[in-house]
């Protein structure tokens, strides 16, 4: 999908920016409002959450001239509220029960989406690349719990989904182009370069979000910067910028306005980021997905938004290698 006159990119600019500074006064309302009246830290974190996902919902479920059945937009307000509540449960005393609600999603949507009238393939692949969100989850449930430490971990981790989304891209129609797996339709000496500036931003932030610890506790600096740049860097952006903004975005995108799909994801990604017990950094996650699916969007292409992503984490984890 390419658009090409001023007045759509304007329109979807305008409504992007608007709907992105309600998200951020509404979870800011909540985060002050939680803190003040003396919550812990643990349940400001699940208050964000909330407010993250039902946020999602409203935006999968507000009319839009794309139009889509109720079913199918019942199905998607439905796995937007799964992955909330499977993100709190996995990330609590509860985890087996966000697990097993992880393997629920993952049978649930594609069923779902086998219910939508044949004429609604892209709510079917949004509603499955629901489902391959839920894979990130679930193919940790193979592995020990010692296995989280492990410096294999991530790039092992990663392999699995990426072979989950190459195997799923084989059994669609779904061309490199809709994936928006192609050079684009901007200069790509601009796209990487915006991509390279986006990413500085980001990565500087993050630090200051979450300031981690090395990846590899005791490695030296050259086998430090070959680790970031492979796992983090490359497999991270790769992986997550497909599912994101290469499959789940231009699906909903056909469904609702695009402006709305781009918070969807948006949303969703910065759901993704739970684990890290920090609201800012969910809502960074989510700030950085609107950037990345604008980005994506009106180049037509992932290159823009991998570069971003994979230089971030590979400013991120170097900050928090030296500064160790």
């Amino acid at each position: 999908m390419i658009l090409s006159t001023a007045g759509s990119e304007s329109s979807i600019l305008k409504n992007t920016l608007i709907s992105t500074s309600a998200v951020l006064a509404l979870f800011l309302l909540t985060y002050a409002s939680t803190s003040i009246l003396g919550y812990d830290y643990y349940e400001v974190q699940i208050a964000s959450a909330v407010v993250i996902g039902i946020l999602g919902m409203v935006f999968v479920s507000l009319k839009s001239s794309y139009g889509g059945s109720q079913i199918a937009k019942f199905s998607m307000v439905l796995s937007v509220g799964l992955i909330l509540l499977e993100e709190i449960l996995l990330n609590s005393t509860l985890a087996l029960y966000g697990m097993v609600l992880a393997i629920v999603g993952l049978i649930l949507f594609p069923a779902l989406g086998a219910m939508l009238k044949e004429n609604e393939f892209w709510p079917r692949v949004a509603l499955e690349s629901a489902a391959l969100i839920l894979v990130t989850r679930v193919v940790l449930s193979p592995f020990p719990v010692s296995f989280l430490s492990n410096s294999a971990f991530l790039p092992v981790i990663y392999a699995l989904i990426l072979l989950a989304l190459v195997i799923y891209l084989r059994s669609k129609p779904i061309s490199a182009k809709q994936a928006r797996i192609t050079s684009g339709s901007r200069d790509v000496i601009l796209q990487v370069g915006t991509g390279l500036a986006i990413g500085l931003i980001v990565g500087l932030t993050e630090y200051q979000v979450l300031t981690p610890q090395p990846l590899l506790a005791g490695a030296g600096l050259l086998q430090m910067i070959a680790y970031v740049i492979i796992v983090t860097g490359i497999m991270m952006s790769v992986v997550e910028e497909l599912l994101f903004r290469g499959l789940l975005q231009p699906s909903l995108e056909k469904t609702i306005s695009v402006w709305q799909a781009i918070q969807v994801s948006s949303l969703l990604f910065g759901l993704m980021h739970f684990g890290w017990m920090n609201p800012f950094e969910m809502l960074l996650a989510y700030g950085a997905g609107v950037v990345f699916g604008y980005v994506s969007t009106f180049s037509n292409s992932l290159l823009g938004p991998m570069t971003a992503h994979a230089f971030g984490n590979i400013v991120l984890y170097l900050i928090a290698f030296f500064r160790a």
